[in-house]
């Protein structure tokens, strides 16, 4: 049977109660959400990201691109949708986390420290 330790909103409900859930009988409330059944992923539909366009012979520019679109593939993992400069380009979850930064700074200190290193 499915307990709070289950549901998506246990954290909270856990915050709200004062750490008592665990004394609970541990039945699911009305609220109940199963964990199961949800994805996080490291960005939403509108968010502002970074990338770093490296040119050959040329100093790396970056650029503000928007998240577009997520879409689940029938393997069942994500696609990450970005328009930047007027073109689209789609990533992973892996690629995105890699390839993509939520700020300027983080983008900027990724240029510096790839330049140190060369």
């Amino acid at each position: 049977m499915k307990s709070c330790l289950d549901c998506i909103y246990y954290e909270r409900c856990d915050a709200i109660f004062d750490g008592l859930l665990s004394n609970r009988d541990n039945k699911p409330c009305d609220w109940f959400d199963d964990k199961v059944y949800y994805v996080k992923l490291p960005a939403y539909i509108g968010l502002k990201v970074w990338s770093v366009f490296r040119w050959y012979n040329r100093e790396p520019e970056i650029t503000e691109g928007k998240v577009s679109s997520l879409q689940q593939k029938a393997d069942g993992s994500w696609k990450i949708r970005v328009s930047h400069r007027g073109y689209v380009s789609d990533y992973t979850v892996e690629e995105f986390k890699k390839y993509m930064f939520l700020t300027y700074e983080a983008a900027e200190k990724s240029v510096k420290e790839e330049q140190s290193k060369s």
